[in-house]
């Protein structure tokens, strides 16, 4: 029965060091997140369930213990639970999730509760075993009293009593022996013990001296036998050298086991004081029966040297902990935080109750939270060092970025023994960072040259605008080089030895020059601006450069110059131009104005009369001409030309330009040669524009060639466009001249008598027209007196003829009188123009502005009206 109440006892320390040895699994898991610490938690609950099978059966035959059984899985359940619940939520949540719960004393609720049972239950074998021993004895007693009757009973077992009685005897005297070897075994203990040991009786007075005791209370064993404790082992308090409660005298008045209260001196036989730790128990021979006291205690005057070392030390690294500028805190090897200095508390505001232990990354930003934690759990299962960037919150709830590191601290053996870490302020370097990665954005992005180069020329930065601009591939390729390489030959010698030297003297300087482009050669001018680069302390290492590219605007200012002078030419030709205008005009008046002098005189010469109306025609057709071309070309540089298109063939278009050319021709005693396409070749064209076209071709031709030469008009179709070609043997075009040939006033020769009433505008009516035709136009010409020739080319169609109009019938027989308004402020003109339809029978009415004119309309109600432009444009229009 003792064997099984003994069994039961160790049955319940077991189970409950196994729930502790799953607590322990649990908690490595939640500090380090690895699942190798979780073997204990899971071996721990592998075991339970059978240690609570063994506890079942050794308690079968007692229901008090069966009844307790139920409480003790209870609550085994109920930590087990805990503990799996804060597994799951260090897997599935993280750290902190875990650690609140943790923080929250649940667990140790629970493994308090779980102690208490179980602790009652032990307490209870032990009330039992104490019990069976009592009976035991008693039993033992009782049997010896009954032998002792029974044998002066019966003389029969006389003999056997006897031989008990021999038999006892040889067990005491074999228990005796026993009993000695023991004692020699223990005072050889006590002896080879490092610590002095002080026993006692019940009275408190000393029964053996070891040899370390012996040395520390400078008492021998032989002269301490006998006397009283306190003789011997005089203890006092260090501070105030006032005598102290022996704790043997406790341990003997209590029966418990006492320890010395810390700062504690003995005072030796000779006076000698020393430090001491010590211990007392009672020595008991029955359960509640204390027959003496055993005290252990030990010198600790090395202890407490190096205590007060370390004491010293400790003291100094706080001081230079605290006067340094970073965070310091101190763990324990499994990242138990035992330590902050003050600049920690200062930052976080916390208090030590706060922050000590594993509650270190709450004021961590909860976006550096989850990688803070991995990496800590890193260096904690494989030693290595721990270094990351992440934010910290203040008390004022600012974040600002701290890099932290964290050393391991190993012994002898290179066993961790400490981690030692500091968090470094490093919000300062993280913007100036930040502004660096957006200085080299922008560089990056900018569409200027920006690039850096030390004192010898070698560039060692360049932003992409800067490589793309001179040809450089990389910025490797950019340090192969000297900056001297990228300006041409005669502008490196002011750039280098100039320019360069006045920026290292004054500072700074700006400059335009040309950059050469290493690939093509091609010149890039650019405003060259250079600073100086300069380290902290002031000197000068390098140069920069922000330069913009102002290729574009120099090409503009020489644009700008080039227009200006071709306007000077324009305004120049311009005037040439007026000035022949004004001649052409003024050739037709004076034979006009002869004529009309011979028809007033010789108004019965018939004859006469004829020749001078006849030379009036031609000068008039002349100067329509002249302000016809003029108004064509007004209308074609405004837009306001309406080409009337038709499907046409191209040798009807050259036979009305050759009918309109002829008579100049003729004149002028030239030989023309027409050569078409043997097929018929159509134009979707205004036939009238283009007949326009190529009698002003055939003009100038004739216009300079001299009398007798010849002007050939060829034709030939070339794939989807027909090329009409008008060539002479006149003077020719210099080769300054063929490419403004075609601009506005330009004449070959510009003399009077060559220009034979023309304006220069025909070429340019030419041009516009091909142009608006969707063609081209060009001028060629070996040279001066070689003749010259001048090429259209026409997109050519093969849509079907449109269907012909009727023609309409002849209506002038039956015509009638019209009622017609005329309206023009030139009095000459509108009687002029009243008297020639009158003429023809037609009843007129006459006024010269838009007012009168409304009025008339009103009362005349005309058929037709006849306006001439400035009238249009008058009040009559508002």
């Amino acid at each position: 029965m003792g064997s099984a109440h003994a069994q039961s006892h160790h049955s319940l320390k077991n189970i409950l060091s196994l729930v502790k040895d799953a607590e322990t699994g649990q908690r490595g898991f939640i500090i380090t997140g690895e699942t190798v610490y979780l073997e204990p938690y899971k071996g721990a609950i592998a075991t339970l369930n059978q240690q609570l099978e063994d506890l079942e059966q050794l308690t079968a035959d007692n229901p008090q213990r069966q009844a307790r059984l139920p409480q003790v899985r209870d609550r085994i359940d109920a930590k087990l639970s805990e503990l799996e619940e804060t597994i799951a939520l260090r897997q599935n949540s993280g750290f902190e999730a875990a650690q609140q719960v943790v923080l929250s004393d649940r667990g140790k609720q629970e493994m308090d509760a779980l102690q208490n049972v179980i602790g009652a239950m032990i307490q209870h074998e032990r009330g039992l075993l104490q019990i069976l021993s009592r009976r035991s004895k008693q039993t033992y007693q009782i049997a010896l009293v009954s032998g002792a009757i029974s044998g002066l009973s019966a003389l029969a077992a006389l003999a056997a009593l006897i031989l008990l009685l021999r038999r006892h005897l040889d067990a005491r005297d074999s228990a005796a022996a026993v009993i000695a070897e023991q004692a020699s075994q223990l005072r050889a203990t006590l002896a080879s013990i490092g610590d002095g040991v002080i026993t006692t009786d019940a009275a408190g007075r000393i029964t053996n001296l070891n040899a370390i005791a012996e040395l520390l209370t400078g008492w021998k064993n032989n002269e301490a036998i006998g006397k009283p404790l306190d003789v011997v082992f005089q203890i006092v308090n260090e501070d105030t050298r006032q005598p102290v409660t022996n704790p043997a005298i406790r341990a003997l008045e209590k029966g418990v086991i006492v320890g010395l209260a810390n700062h504690t001196l003995l005072i030796a036989r000779d006076g000698t004081a020393r430090p001491i730790d010590d211990s007392a128990a009672p020595i008991r021979r029955q359960v509640n029966e204390v027959v003496g006291c055993v005290l252990v205690f030990r010198d600790v005057s090395a202890r407490r040297q190096v205590e007060k070392q370390l004491q010293e030390s400790e003291a100094r690294f706080r001081q230079i902990a605290d006067a340094m500028p970073q965070m310091v805190w101190v763990t324990r090897p499994d990242g138990y935080h035992e330590y902050y200095n003050q600049r920690w508390y200062n930052y976080i505001g916390c208090t030590p109750a706060d922050c000590l232990g594993y509650g270190w990354n709450a004021p961590l930003h909860p976006d550096d939270q989850q990688l803070a934690v991995d990496r800590w759990s890193h260096s904690l299962r494989t030693g290595e060092d721990y270094e990351i960037e992440y934010r910290f919150r203040s008390k004022n709830g600012e974040y600002r970025w701290f890099l932290g590191r964290a050393l391991p601290v190993r012994d002898e053996a290179g066993e961790i023994v400490k981690w030692f870490g500091t968090c470094t302020d490093i919000e300062e370097a993280k913007q100036l960072e930040a502004d660096r990665q957006k200085f080299v954005w922008l560089a990056n992005n900018s569409a200027d040259f920006i690039g850096m180069f030390d004192l010898a020329g070698v560039p060692f930065y360049a932003n992409p605008a800067a490589l793309s601009k001179v040809g450089l591939d990389s910025l490797e390729a950019a340090c192969q080089i000297n900056i001297s390489a990228l300006f041409f030959p005669e502008d490196q010698d002011r750039i280098v030895n100039e320019f360069l030297p006045s920026v290292l003297a004054q500072g700074s300087g700006t400059t335009e020059v040309r950059f050469r482009h290493l690939k093509t050669g091609a010149a890039i001018w650019m405003v060259y601006k250079v600073t100086t680069l300069t380290d902290t302390s002031g000197q000068t290492v390098g140069l920069a450069t922000i330069s913009q590219d102002v290729t574009e605007q120099r090409q503009l200012e020489t644009n700008l110059r080039q227009l200006a002078a071709d306007l000077s030419e324009a305004d120049h030709r311009k005037d040439e131009f007026l000035a022949t205008l004004a001649h052409e005009l003024r050739n037709p008046l004076a034979p006009i104005r002869n004529g009309l002098q011979v028809m007033r005189l010789a108004a019965d010469d018939g004859r006469a009369v004829e020749q001078a109306r006849a030379m009036m025609e031609r000068q008039l057709v002349q100067m329509v001409r002249l302000v016809d071309d003029l108004l064509d070309v007004s209308r074609i540089s405004q837009g306001k030309i309406n080409l009337r298109r038709d499907r046409v063939e191209l040798a009807s278009i050259i036979d009305q330009a050759v009918e309109t050319s002829h008579p100049v021709i003729e004149s002028a005693q030239q030989d023309l040669t027409v050569t078409l396409p043997p097929q018929p070749v159509y134009l979707y064209a205004d036939q009238a524009r283009l007949a326009q076209v190529f009698s002003n071709l055939m003009n100038n031709a004739s216009k300079y060639s001299e009398p007798g030469e010849r002007i050939t008009l060829t034709a030939q179709q070339q794939g989807s466009e027909v090329v009409i070609s008008v060539q002479d043997t006149g003077v020719g075009i210099s080769a300054e001249m063929l490419p403004n040939i075609f601009s506005l006033f330009t004449q070959v020769d510009q003399s009077i008598e060559r220009s034979q009433g023309g304006l220069g505008i025909g070429l340019t009516l030419v041009q516009r027209l091909v142009e608006l035709h969707g063609g081209s136009v060009e001028a060629s010409s070996p040279g001066l007196g070689q003749g010259s020739e001048f090429t259209v080319r026409l997109p050519t169609t093969a849509e079907p003829l449109p269907p012909q109009p009727e023609p309409l019938a002849d209506k002038s027989s039956t015509a009638i009188a019209r009622r017609i308004l005329i309206v023009d402020d030139n009095r000459d003109s509108a009687l002029s123009l009243s008297l020639l339809f009158e003429l023809t029978g037609d009843e007129t009415h006459t006024v010269h502005d838009g007012l009168a004119a409304v009025q008339a309309a009103a009362t005349f109600r005309p058929d037709v009206g006849c306006l001439t432009s400035a009238c249009r444009s008058s009040t009559a229009m508002k």
